[in-house]
Order: structure tokens, then C-alpha cells, then sequence
């Protein structure tokens, strides 16, 4: 993000997008966003790099299946289940996957 960001800054005549604070990279404002609770994004059982993402921006991830399009009740458990068996997610990790981020997100806790 931040190399595409300081070769490619959009054009923001009214500063209606991304406004970083001085000296903020582009990666530091997505991580800031990201513990406000306001970037989350869908992932599904088998991601690779899911926990190195996690350990870089925190718990922004949770389950998304696109149920009923292109998938069913058993492919959706079975993604559910192969994240359960990750051995790179911690507890907490899978936890916030699957219930805790959906709570924040649709604004239920």
C-alpha cells in the first residue's frame, strides 16, 4: 500500500478520501482504521497468510461465504471447519473470525 500510495496518490480536489495525518503512511492509517472498528475484511477457511495478516493489522478478518451463491451448507462448514484446525490462528484469532468481529461490524455489542 504505501509504495502504490506515494507513486499514485488520487486525485482529492475536495479532500473527501484518504487524509492521512503528517508523516502517516498509507499502511499506518489502514491499521488505525482497523482498530477503530472501521475496516473489516471477509476471509474464508483455508487463506493463506491469514495469521501474518492478523499479527500485521490486528483482528480485522471475519467469516464470509457468499452463502447461498457459489457455495452450500456443507462447503460453508467445511471452511468453517479447516479455520478450527488452523494451527497459525490462536484461539482469540478463530474466535473473532468467526462471532467477535461480526458483532462489532453489525454493531451487536
Amino acid at each position: 500500500f504505501d509504495r502504490g500510495w506515494d507513486t499514485h496518490v488520487p486525485y482529492d480536489p475536495r479532500k473527501e478520501f484518504i487524509q492521512l495525518r503528517p508523516g502517516e503512511q498509507v499502511s499506518e492509517y489502514i491499521i488505525r482504521h482497523v482498530k477503530d472498528g472501521k475496516i473489516f475484511v471477509g476471509c474464508e477457511g483455508t487463506e493463506p497468510g491469514l495469521a501474518d495478516a492478523i499479527r500485521q493489522v490486528g483482528h480485522a478478518f471475519l467469516f464470509s461465504s457468499d452463502f447461498p451463491h457459489e457455495v452450500n451448507n456443507a462447503t460453508c462448514k467445511a471452511e468453517i471447519q479447516e479455520l478450527l484446525e488452523s494451527d497459525d490462528l490462536t484461539a482469540q484469532d478463530k474466535a473473532a473470525i468467526l462471532h467477535g468481529n461480526a458483532l462489532s461490524f453489525y454493531s451487536l455489542t
